[in-house]
């Protein structure tokens, strides 16, 4: 499923490691939170020659824990539409 995706939307977390089996060009669209060690698959998406746009969340007062997130702006969604 995505060796054959044009583009991949997902929340962090590990199911976003499977972009790992991407081709080089693939989209990758990353819900999650604008924080040094969260990361992770914007480093993989550059050593993998994929494009990388993070879709910033805004964390509750308890920060990338939290159980409830929005997105900062609804023109936001339309950037992995």
């Amino acid at each position: 499923l995505f060796h054959a995706a044009d583009a991949v939307v997902g929340v962090h977390g590990g199911a976003l490691a499977n972009i790992v089996f991407c081709r080089a060009g693939t989209a990758v669209a990353e819900l999650g939170f604008r924080v040094p060690h969260t990361r992770h698959y914007d480093h993989m998406a550059s050593a993998l020659d994929l494009r990388y746009l993070l879709v910033p969340l805004v964390p509750r007062e308890n920060g990338p824990g939290a159980s409830s997130v929005r997105l900062p702006d609804p023109a936001a969604a339309a950037a992995v539409a």
